[in-house]
């Protein structure tokens, strides 16, 4: 080996280890092979069972090393093994990673092996434990496929048996943010690959091409944000993808915030649930010595609150706790606007907005150029919508912002200083016309809402319903507020 150490040759005596993983391997390609035939029939229960066996199979061959390398704790210790498992697969990578960046300097060489690598033209963009990101410039979707085939075929024949090189997916376009941190449309066939290119011909309207998009690391599949940043992100990342319109994207980021401003998103898309680490001591929790922070987290504040409220409610270790940060004044701290969610909460949507959606689209649309918080400091700012009566004007104006008109007229919506601005006052039979027919619009609506709560759960007229996890009855109450109003 690399390191020095010595083995038998498998024609004299075969070890464990490599029988075992050797069967382990195998199962598992089989397996993922299965998936791949009940995923193109659409058999999805199918689909995940073969895909949980795939990943608990490789689970398994994966804490091999970790058996081996554990010196006091491990039930298998093998130092020397350990070390060899590591130099042998980094060296394997990097051999990969020199034939593949050979490719480039088009260098003739005799044997037809060295012919056929030239002919690549590819290039190693990123490295990972045990794969490679190849860039091939120039080349078509479909040719990615056959050079992809090839560089795997011809890879595998530098290592020894049952270590080979496999061909996966074709990413096109793709995004890489950092290491372990990426998202592409993913084609893992020439089929599928057909079928989207032929899509793409035929299609007009681009923005609603549907595309399976693979994200890893970044928000769009990480449970430490709350659902909306995912659901933004993976939006502006297809418009992208398809459409390759910059101006597509703004509009829908701006579709966005405007529906967030203007509180017509549900509060369920903005909870966040993140770990706690609290102990049950002598009937008090108590924080863990990891929170080096004078102020607990935001979800060990509601985990101490709950427990104050009922003893009996004291969280596990590392359970993930919900929270929301809601409104309040501009000068109050995060930490005094966390609460525990409820329907009628009122989120901070300059909190989420700036905090919680820019930045990670920033890490992401920063690498082609885009700059989120241009987009956000020149949008037109929607005020928030209120319920709350409008407060009667002061007759002594003390402050600046007293001679402006802060409000909107509900019925022209022009800017004005009380509910009506003064040409709906004095044209008072059109106005009276115009909020009667948004009045019947609201309640078509709310009719048409409570129908569908009648249909599935049986709801009536007087029935009260606290689910956050509904969507129609976030409208249901949305249509009733603005009905009150």
């Amino acid at each position: 080996a690399p390191n020095g150490t010595a083995f038998v040759k498998p024609c004299i005596r075969r070890g464990i280890l490599p029988m075992m993983l050797e069967e382990i391997l195998e199962t598992r390609i089989r397996v993922k092979i299965a998936m791949k035939s009940t995923k193109k029939n659409k058999q999805y229960v199918s689909t995940r069972v073969l895909d949980a066996r795939q990943f608990a199979l490789k689970m398994i061959a994966n804490v091999t090393y970790g058996y081996t390398s554990a010196s006091l704790t491990g039930r298998m210790p093998c130092a020397d093994l350990a070390d060899t498992i590591v130099r042998i697969g980094r060296g394997s990578l990097e051999d990969c990673i020199r034939k593949i960046n050979q490719s480039r300097k088009q260098v003739a060489l005799n044997s037809k092996k060295s012919n056929r690598i030239s002919n690549w033209q590819a290039q190693v963009v990123y490295g990972d434990t045990d794969s490679v990101f190849v860039h091939l410039p120039g080349r078509s979707l479909l040719s990615a496929f056959e050079v992809g085939r090839d560089i795997a075929l011809t890879l595998s024949e530098y290592h020894p048996p049952p270590m080979k090189l496999q061909f996966e997916k074709v990413y096109l376009p793709s995004i890489l943010a950092a290491k372990k941190r990426y998202c592409g449309a993913i084609f893992e066939s020439e089929d599928e690959a057909k079928r989207y290119l032929e899509m793409e011909r035929t299609c007009k309207n681009k923005e609603h091409m549907k595309i399976r998009l693979e994200a890893k690391g970044i928000e769009i599949v990480r449970r430490d944000s709350c659902p909306l940043v995912g659901r933004i992100m993976e939006d502006l990342v297809k418009i992208l993808f398809t459409t390759k319109n910059m101006s597509l994207v703004r509009s829908c980021f701006d579709k966005y915030t405007q529906d967030i401003m203007a509180n017509r998103i549900s509060v369920k898309e903005f909870i966040t649930a993140s770990k706690v680490r609290l102990s049950l001591q002598s009937d008090s929790l108590q924080l863990n010595s990891s929170y080096r922070s004078v102020l607990p987290p935001s979800s060990a504040k509601i985990a101490l609150q709950r427990f104050r409220n009922d003893p009996m409610d004291y969280p596990l270790y590392k359970q993930r706790i919900p929270f929301i940060i809601q409104s309040g004044l501009s000068t109050m701290r995060k930490y005094d606007l966390v609460s525990e969610p409820k329907f009628n909460s009122r989120i901070n949507a300059k909190y989420y907005i700036e905090k919680r959606i820019i930045p990670p689209l920033m890490r992401l649309f920063s690498i082609v150029g885009v700059d989120v918080v241009v987009w956000w400091t020149n949008k037109k700012k929607v005020p928030t919508q209120d319920r709350t009566p409008f407060p009667k004007l002061s007759t002594k104006h003390r402050v600046i912002e007293d001679y402006m008109c802060k409000e909107t007229c509900y019925v022209c919506r022009k800017k004005t200083k009380g509910r009506f601005c003064t040409s709906c006052v004095e044209d008072r039979q059109s106005a009276e016309l115009v909020l009667n027919m948004k009045k019947k619009m609201v309640e078509e609506k709310a009719f048409a809402l409570l129908s569908l709560c009648k249909k599935f759960c049986d709801a009536q007229i007087g029935d009260k319903c606290v689910s956050i996890d509904c969507d129609i009855h976030h409208s249901r109450a949305l249509a009733t507020s603005y009905y009150d109003w």
